[in-house]
């Protein structure tokens, strides 16, 4: 996908293009909610813990697309951000949400708490139940504790949900 093409869907989607260094391949991957100067939490842009975590997950994400023949999606990253509020986050994740309606994107929720994808998720399923997510495809790539909550809560947004155990 060529440059111009990417920032014009990063602009749809009101997110980041993820560079391909990051990404690990020249593929549509958009980072939403990364951490701004509007933010109260003094953290900006692409820090180093947060690029560490893309690039972790993401040869993971790459797996779980391609076993499942899911490869040419686009990928949305959503960074539950721990040093913002549950509020701030959920209401964040329930934008990208509504953006996502009836495409077929995988969305990949990360953060170094795993808890806080767990609650932020779990705050928006009352408004994510009609939204029309079912070509969506969740993956979870995190903390085998978290798998059934999160793939019921994929399943009642009607979302398909794929697992990978990160060690």
């Amino acid at each position: 996908m060529s440059a111009v093409n990417r920032i014009r869907a990063a602009e749809v989607f009101n997110a980041y293009a993820v560079p391909e260094a990051l990404s690990g391949r020249q593929s549509q991957v958009f980072l939403h909610n990364i951490p701004d100067n509007q933010s109260g939490a003094g953290l900006i842009g692409y820090t180093p813990q947060l690029s560490e975590l893309i690039q972790d997950v993401m040869l993971l994400v790459w797996h779980l697309a391609e076993r499942h023949g899911l490869a040419q999606r686009s990928v949305q990253l959503f960074y539950a951000n721990p040093k913002e509020s549950l509020v701030y986050n959920t209401q964040r994740m329930l934008k990208l949400m509504q953006s996502l309606r009836n495409t077929n994107h995988i969305l990949v929720p990360i953060s170094s708490s795993h808890s806080m994808i767990f609650h932020t998720l779990r705050q928006v399923v009352p408004c994510a139940q009609e939204m029309q997510l079912d070509d969506v495809s969740l993956f979870y790539i995190g903390d085998l504790a978290n798998r059934n909550s999160l793939q019921a809560i994929s399943s009642t947004c009607d979302m398909s949900f794929y697992f990978h155990a990160q060690y």
